[in-house]
């Protein structure tokens, strides 16, 4: 396909969606903390753009499942709600915090001058 970065951030958003699901659901710690780990995985694959799509899929689905559980009787309120979508949010910025680890010291690296340190020439 060409695109190794593009397929490997989708290739995590089934899983995520099924995490978001039990977020708005029966087990919301389970799917918060794997959620966490989907997350820093998509961010570390290295397609930000598909990462945000895949996100802003999640979220939307989220609020879809948290719309027919409550017509369900599942989740009742609009505050039970809240919490669940503030969990993905958390979720989201735990999953960023892990990867920072990484994608700080390469953001940092990669800002460096490479122009100025040429290589020694050859005699």
């Amino acid at each position: 396909s060409g695109h190794p970065n593009q397929i490997a951030v989708i290739a995590w958003v089934p899983f995520a969606l099924w995490l978001v699901w039990l977020i708005s659901g029966s087990a919301p710690v389970r799917g918060f903390i794997g959620l966490s780990l989907v997350i820093s995985m998509q961010i570390l694959a290295g397609n930000p753009q598909q990462f945000y799509m895949s996100t802003a899929i999640c979220f939307l689905f989220l609020v879809g499942a948290l719309l027919i559980r409550r017509n369900y009787g599942e989740v009742s309120g609009w505050m039970r709600s809240g919490i669940r979508i503030g969990l993905f949010l958390t979720a989201l910025a735990l999953g960023l915090g892990l990867t920072a680890i990484q994608v700080v010291p390469s953001l940092l690296l990669s800002s460096q001058d490479s122009h100025r340190h040429k290589p020694a020439e050859l005699i």
